[in-house]
């Protein structure tokens, strides 16, 4: 991927995170297990692509339990994924700024 390319993947998914974490904590409570695990394959895909490995594998473990487990108490991994995410942003900006200052 170019740095052009990575840069707007980054900025995309900075904006859009909390969007897709809020409707994630909506799906929960509205127990839409069929939306969480579509949202949370969103999440994994670009966590993956972005190198957050620990949002990754958090988007992956409600993918797996909406598949498996009915009424599955999801509270406890999407207040993770929140704190990943959160804890995520300077370093993403940080990279994107790198980015920028390395293209010509």
């Amino acid at each position: 991927m170019g740095s052009a390319k990575l840069s707007t993947v980054i900025s995309i998914f900075t904006s859009s995170g909390y969007s897709l974490l809020k409707e994630l904590e909506q799906q929960n409570l509205s127990g839409d297990q069929e939306g969480m695990r579509e949202t949370s394959h969103k999440i994994t895909g670009t966590a993956k692509h972005l190198g957050l490995e620990r949002m990754a594998l958090i988007a992956e473990e409600i993918q797996q339990k909406t598949m498996t487990e009915h009424n599955e108490d999801f509270v406890t991994l999407i207040r993770d994924i929140n704190q990943v995410f959160i804890c995520s942003l300077d370093a993403l900006e940080y990279f994107k700024s790198k980015i920028k200052s390395t293209t010509c």
